[in-house]
């Protein structure tokens, strides 16, 4: 079945201009909840091709990006403090 998974995206560049072409290409897929931090809401599809984007990005030696899939579970219990004020946020807080 075709499914919207989210991905929660955090990173960690070196480089100003790096840093920056990760940030644009995180918010092509998803929204900003952190300074390096991207909810991502993402078919599979989307999923590799955000993956293949990034590792295009960062470079390896000192760069790290490192994305989790949340189970619906695990979606439940996100909680985030304060509450976003935005009345359409990436992943519905419980």
């Amino acid at each position: 079945s075709v499914r919207r998974h989210l991905f929660a995206v955090a990173y960690d560049v070196t480089s100003d201009r790096r840093r920056a072409r990760v940030a644009r290409i995180l918010g092509d897929f998803g929204t900003r909840v952190q300074k390096s931090v991207f909810e991502c809401h993402l078919l599979e599809t989307e999923a590799h091709t955000l993956e293949e984007r990034l590792r295009h990005a960062i470079h390896p030696a000192t760069d790290c990006v490192r994305i989790y899939r949340l189970c619906g579970a695990c979606r439940a219990r996100v909680r985030a403090m304060p509450q976003p004020k935005s009345t359409t946020p990436a992943v519905q807080f419980v």
